[in-house]
């Protein structure tokens, strides 16, 4: 794919915070209000969307992390978890603005604290959502930068969340 302001190439992984993981199919141009821009075509599991060439710095899309950036990050699993906010409405908008930056770091943290204090309290309906939202979205993108089936990562994912709470009580 050549030409102006592309950043992306037919092929490359991104992450949508709303639409998640899906692949640049192709380069389309569409007729606009009477202009032609040009859009990526990423197709997903479950939804297909289209990026604006123009403009696309500010997105919140980001490429598929790779192997280095998904080893590094799982390291925050095994940390002790942060406490979250007793006030529901604080830890409300923690989860809107892991989902609205998306960044990878963010998400596994949420994951490892909402896994944390599901250990200890029961989690609202929004944040049991929230959370398995986080851990389909992790899963799905860890099979793919590592090579791996789902269910491996599913099963990885949940030994390190648990290392993770008995790091917690011994602490405590």
């Amino acid at each position: 794919m050549a030409g102006g302001g592309e950043i992306y190439s037919k092929g490359d992984w991104l992450v949508h915070p709303s639409y998640g993981i899906g692949r640049v199919t192709k380069l389309e141009k569409k007729h606009i209000e009477g202009k032609k821009i040009e859009f990526y075509r990423v197709e997903g599991e479950h939804a297909i969307y289209w990026l604006p060439v123009e403009g696309l710095q500010s997105s919140r899309v980001r490429r598929l992390a790779s192997r280095r950036q998904f080893r590094k990050a799982l390291k925050l699993l095994k940390r002790t978890p942060r406490e979250m906010d007793p006030d529901h409405t604080k830890r409300r908008t923690r989860i809107k603005d892991v989902m609205t930056t998306g960044s990878l770091r963010s998400v596994v943290r949420a994951i490892r604290d909402l896994s944390a204090r599901n250990t200890e309290n029961r989690l609202s309906d929004t944040e049991r959502r929230s959370l398995e939202q986080f851990i389909n979205g992790l899963v799905e993108e860890w099979a793919i930068a590592e090579e791996i089936e789902e269910h491996t990562a599913r099963t990885e994912l949940k030994e390190m969340l648990e290392a993770g709470s008995a790091a917690k009580a011994d602490s405590n």
